[in-house]
């Protein structure tokens, strides 16, 4: 199966990272051209792990009922935040897709998968959106079935490269497993 999904947190049930991008930026060395690095390298695709350091994170509640630390969650732009259970389970089969950067969240050693994959998306299935006669993004996203069926996480040119998408085979995974903190959403454009 070839279904593809938009990952979103789950917000009403489990915390989420609180590092900002200046925050992430301090702490790998804050050398001139750090924050622009890291705002840029989700549309870069650049690897990290050549300057990755010891980077420290804490859990902040995303809503007044948050309660739970996830498995695994959406941190920054275009990556993952994974506990052990989850980097365990995932390890493997992400391989290639991207990198595992080491993470402290409040003092559990966990794993940041930053995706370095692109899905190619089905521009017979994918419309431009326009408002007042100017393009204004897209309305619609497909990926190409092909493509997608051997990815199990990848970004899209055309959507930003801060959003995350995965495979049917993905979610299969993730429920096989039974690692909480994502939902699904197939409306890949739904903002909510």
């Amino acid at each position: 199966m070839s279904a593809a999904y938009l990952l979103k947190e789950v917000p009403d049930r489990f915390y989420g990272s609180s590092i900002t991008i200046s925050e992430l930026a301090k702490q790998l060395g804050g050398a001139n051209g750090m924050l622009r690095r890291l705002f840029l390298q989700p549309e870069q695709n650049e690897a990290m792990a050549s300057y990755w350091g010891t980077v420290t994170d804490h859990w902040m509640k995303r809503s007044a009922t948050s309660h739970e630390k996830p498995d695994i969650c959406l941190w920054g732009s275009g990556s993952l935040l994974l506990n052990l259970r989850a980097y365990n389970a995932l390890r493997e089969p992400l391989s290639g897709q991207g990198e595992f950067l080491p993470i402290t969240v409040d003092l559990d050693p966990m794993y940041v998968f930053n995706c370095l994959t692109w899905g190619k998306e089905d521009m017979g299935l994918t419309e431009t959106q326009y408002v007042d006669g100017y393009e204004d993004g897209i309305a619609t996203l497909a990926f190409e079935p092909d493509d997608i069926a051997t990815k199990l996480v990848f970004k899209s040119r055309l959507a930003g490269a801060g959003l995350v998408f995965v495979s049917h085979s993905f979610k299969e995974l993730i429920e096989g497993h039974q690692l909480q903190g994502l939902r699904f959403d197939a409306d890949l454009m739904n903002p909510f």
